[in-house]
């Protein structure tokens, strides 16, 4: 997500940036090392959802814009009609596929092959469905982690084991480099579960299935006979 704000002199630009025209904003954003004169420049690329404008001097207009990555053009795109997964496929190919439906754009790809099969199973059917939300959903199943990077690829790889991880960046405060003029480290509980419940239904099945999986370990800060409960 981007958040920014633009004066648009013209009247040009307040058309363009409505968010209902679903423009594609292109915002280059790095940084230059004062010393060596290097710089590092990455392009963030995304579509305006929402703007806020005040009129200011000379009939000026100011926009306060937020834009986000192209995953949102995914969440709204809704099924027509209920998206079928008939059990043969691994969840890589099905995820993909997933994407590939919904987008009204021709999507990037950078994914990790995926070895187990994902089961049979029937998305959409009640036409709210998020289908970005869905893909994220069946990649977790996988144990794999489902984003947009910032060059609007979608990277589908195992989560990564911060404890085993390499070390990709290191720093270390010289005379006449940069400086740390501070850190901050936040720590919350939000999003914090210890219960996994799944529901599935299907027009052939007499009754919905259901499975159900607690943080059985005694040891574990979300043990589900501790403090967080069921």
């Amino acid at each position: 997500t981007a958040n920014g704000t633009v004066v648009d002199t013209t009247g040009e630009i307040k058309e363009l940036m409505d968010p209902i025209n679903r423009a594609q904003l292109n915002i280059w954003r790095g940084i230059r090392w004062p010393i060596s004169g290097f710089e590092e420049w990455q392009i963030f690329r995304g579509v305006v959802t929402e703007v806020s404008d005040t009129e200011v001097r000379s009939g000026s207009v100011e926009m306060d814009f937020q834009a986000t990555n192209f995953s949102i053009m995914l969440s709204d795109s809704p099924w027509l009609s209920p998206f079928s997964i008939d059990g043969t496929d691994i969840y890589s190919d099905v995820i993909k596929a997933i994407i590939q439906d919904r987008a009204n754009f021709t999507p990037n790809f950078s994914f990790e092959e995926s070895v187990k099969v994902c089961p049979e199973m029937i998305l959409g059917t009640d036409g709210r469905t998020d289908p970005w939300e869905e893909a994220k959903k069946l990649a977790e199943a996988d144990g794999k982690e489902l984003f947009e990077d910032s060059s609007n690829t979608y990277v589908l790889q195992t989560i990564p084991d911060l404890k085993e991880s390499p070390v990709v960046w290191t720093y270390d405060e010289l005379p006449g480099t940069m400086s740390l003029i501070g850190a901050t480290r936040v720590r919350t509980s939000k999003e914090f579960y210890n219960g996994v419940i799944v529901n599935a239904s299907a027009p052939w099945l007499l009754f919905p299935i259901q499975g159900v999986a607690w943080d059985d370990d005694s040891t574990s800060p979300t043990y589900y006979l501790g403090s967080y409960g069921k």
